[in-house]
């Protein structure tokens, strides 16, 4: 999950977080594995939610202070990176445009001609799959929540992982547009993928630019959206169903809102289209009372 922040726990990605606490109470390990942690927010997370596990960062600069983490949560902190097989990968840290090391995109898959970052080698770094991890005994074959992050190496750790048993993962995808170099991001490919592990539901979290939509084992997706699939096993699936659906249609208001207010924002709008926006953020209201009066209905508030 690119460029973290602490304080906020997750830069722009805050529906991520909202999403795995709405599932946590029906995961029945509380064991989790945080692949690419960069500075620990997602450890700190699920520790905060009584949970123990490990978790992977091969970036030397995060080491004191993941250090510190897993000393702080009783967590197990490595500093392999996580991949398709055992062996050795050079590692490159990205560089801003004063030829400052940034704290995010950190990788083994170096972006070409990106106008934001360049990439360097920084270090080689130790690769290790997950299925060799379990075989050695330094992690358990079941897991509760599985987080992957790795700036374009997903599906290789998924590929990695066949005797790996979890009840939730989550990965990060990409689609054209957004990164030239991490082709391996591609969200189809890691769904296929993660069939193979016995998925068969998912969210899609699908963000492009300011706008954000929230769907269920819908595979169509368009160029430069990027955001997260969060696998769910079928138990899990089946008896948190209703608070996902209740959980989207909040998020789709939410979307219609956002898009409201920048169309509302636009300069010499007819009025006929001011008053169909009118109409739709009526329309919104009301959707959002109904599924407020649904929401405390399924929790047992009385209003």
């Amino acid at each position: 999950m690119s460029n973290t922040n602490d304080q906020d726990l997750l830069y722009h990605q805050d529906t991520d977080f909202e999403l795995i606490e709405l599932l946590l109470p029906f995961v029945q390990q509380k064991s989790f594995l945080d692949i690419g942690a960069e500075k620990g927010s997602f450890t700190r997370f699920l520790a905060s939610k009584g949970f123990l596990g490990g978790f992977f960062e091969p970036l030397p600069a995060f080491a004191p202070e993941l250090q510190a983490i897993a000393d702080e949560t009783n967590c197990k902190f490595f500093t392999y990176a996580v991949d398709s097989k055992d062996g050795t990968a050079d590692f490159f840290t990205a560089f801003d445009h004063d030829d400052n090391p940034t704290t995010y995109f950190s990788t083994m898959h170096p972006l070409t001609d990106d106008e934001r970052i360049t990439h360097k080698k920084t270090t080689t770094v130790t690769c290790r799959s997950l299925d060799s991890l379990l075989e050695e005994g330094l992690i358990n074959k079941s897991i509760g929540v599985l987080k992957v992050d790795t700036e374009g190496n997903d599906l290789n750790v998924l590929k990695g992982m066949k005797n790996i048993e979890t009840e939730v993962l989550m990965c990060e995808y990409f689609m054209p547009g957004i990164y030239s170099g991490w082709e391996l991001g591609h969200p189809l490919g890691l769904i296929n993928e993660a069939k193979q592990l016995g998925f068969n539901n998912y969210i899609a979290i699908k963000r492009i630019e300011e706008f954000e939509l929230v769907s269920v084992n819908n595979n169509e997706f368009i160029n430069k959206q990027w955001g997260n699939l969060i696998f769910i096993n079928d138990n899990i699936f089946k008896v948190a169903k209703e608070k996902i659906n209740n959980f989207i249609a909040k998020k789709e208001v939410k979307l219609i809102r956002d898009f409201l207010a920048v169309t509302g924002n636009l300069k010499a709008i007819s009025q006929e289209r001011l008053d169909v926006i009118n109409n739709l953020k009526q329309i919104c209201d009301e959707r959002l009372t109904l599924i407020n009066r649904l929401h405390n209905e399924l929790n047992g508030v009385s209003n």
